[in-house]
């Protein structure tokens, strides 16, 4: 169970980074360092989130996936005990 609780978590610490290093390119566009560790973040992110989705299944109803799977099982964000 800890290493599915264990992915997610690295899911949401990569999204609160592309978020803020997002607000940084908000205050500062032309900082190109930032601007490629931003899409540096966001290829980590994507890559992260498509194997959570094929290990455990859909995050959102707009992933790719079993449906019914996605409505059945707990929410990612639900602690199963």
């Amino acid at each position: 169970m800890y290493k599915k609780q264990d992915a997610l978590l690295k899911l949401q610490m990569l999204s609160f980074a592309v978020i803020e290093i997002s607000l940084y390119l908000d205050a500062y566009p032309d900082c190109q360092e930032a601007l490629g560790y931003r899409n540096q973040l966001l290829e980590m992110y994507e890559k992260e989130r498509a194997m959570y989705v094929k290990e455990y299944g859909p995050l959102s109803i707009c992933d790719e996936g079993d449906y019914e799977r996605y409505v059945n099982e707990p929410w990612p964000w639900e602690v199963c005990r």
